[in-house]
């Protein structure tokens, strides 16, 4: 096991060191997009060590800013909403509220002030007040309209383009719940069938010559029940591509394959088996605000995780990293609480005075 600063160029270095050690070529699969820029920035310093399967450097800053990428797609008529901070005033007239303010590149920062993707705004007025609060926390601001409906109108597609931007294989899936429950990712999903979502994805980076692994998440508008391209993700495996191999669709394993010039995998082609992919804990903590609410009964929950599973922590044979997610998430919880009562107390042991 090596270990290194995944966000700074400590990785690239070690990765240098690593290098010359290996048996032969390796294949690298970066997990976040921090890893994505800076193995896209040095890909000429490790070429001669490790396989990696990205497009070209512009197109991966591109697509890990949600500013550029939405001016990217506005451009090449793509379907969505969207306006930066700066042109709020004159884009005011236009705008459908509610809205969602997020950063175009989620920072560090950013991640510790506010926990989640966005934050959603009601009206003018909040929205002002709402990224007057934030701009400390990200340089830059996009206000994009909320499309009306709810999780399960979520859709997504993951691909793997070979080196010709031919996609070699993708799968469709879509939301089941998230969490947190207005601006969350998915806390399960299914897979399913969209072939409008399959073709936009493979139509949009086919374009952009994109190379490696590729998802698109779009939303179906219940008021147009037109589908509205909500964020890109590249370079990197996610959750899906689990549901994918639940599925009998070897997706990294064709990456893989490609890479090293093997002979590709046969189950390759989608079959729509139903599995269903679950991060537990993150699905209990949405289910029981559904259930709160009166949206969900403990039945219609267990209906909703029948079925073929996969499961991002939980497994029987190795529950460690299962219980470790929860034992984190509990700190986190009591250090919450704590500090909410002694804010609380400060405040009125200032009203006593």
């Amino acid at each position: 096991m090596v270990v290194a600063d995944r966000h700074g160029v400590e990785l690239i270095e070690v990765l240098k060191e690593l290098g010359p050690r290996l048996a032969q070529k390796a294949v690298l699969f970066p997990c976040h997009d921090p890893e994505v820029w800076l193995l896209s920035q040095h890909r000429n310093e490790l070429a001669p060590w490790y396989h990696i399967a990205l497009p070209s450097k512009k197109m991966i800053d591109i697509l890990l800013d949600k500013d550029r990428f939405y001016e990217y797609a506005e451009t090449n008529s793509q379907t969505f909403t969207s306006v930066r901070e700066e042109d709020i005033g004159r884009a005011s007239s236009s705008l459908t509220f509610p809205c969602i303010v997020k950063p175009p590149v989620r920072t560090v920062e950013w991640d510790r002030r506010v926990g989640k993707k966005g934050i959603i705004v009601a009206d003018m007025e909040e929205l002002e007040r709402c990224c007057a609060q934030v701009r400390p926390w990200s340089s830059k601001l996009v206000v994009q309209e909320l499309v009306a409906g709810g999780p399960s109108n979520n859709y997504t597609c993951n691909c793997y383009f070979d080196r010709n931007s031919r996609p070699l294989v993708s799968f469709v899936t879509r939301k089941i719940r998230q969490w947190p429950h207005d601006t969350g990712i998915g806390s399960s999903g299914e897979e399913c069938r969209n072939d409008e979502v399959r073709e936009q994805t493979i139509a949009l980076f086919t374009e952009m010559k994109f190379v490696g692994l590729a998802y698109l998440e779009m939303k179906r508008d219940t008021r147009t029940g037109r589908h509205v391209i909500i964020k890109p993700n590249s370079g990197r495996p996610t959750g899906r591509s689990a549901m994918a191999e639940g599925g009998g669709v070897e997706f990294l394993q064709t990456m893989y394959c490609d890479l090293l010039g093997l002979p590709l995998p046969t189950q390759r082609t989608q079959t729509f088996t139903g599995v269903k992919w679950i991060d537990l804990r993150h699905n209990c903590q949405s289910a029981l605000l559904h259930w709160w609410r009166g949206e969900l009964t403990f039945l219609g929950w267990l209906h909703s995780i029948r079925g073929k599973r996969i499961h991002t922590l939980f497994s029987w044979r190795d529950p460690r990293p299962f219980v470790s997610d929860l034992w984190h998430a509990a700190k986190k919880a009591v250090r919450t609480i704590a500090s909410r009562r002694k804010k609380n107390g400060s405040q009125d042991l200032g009203r006593q005075h």
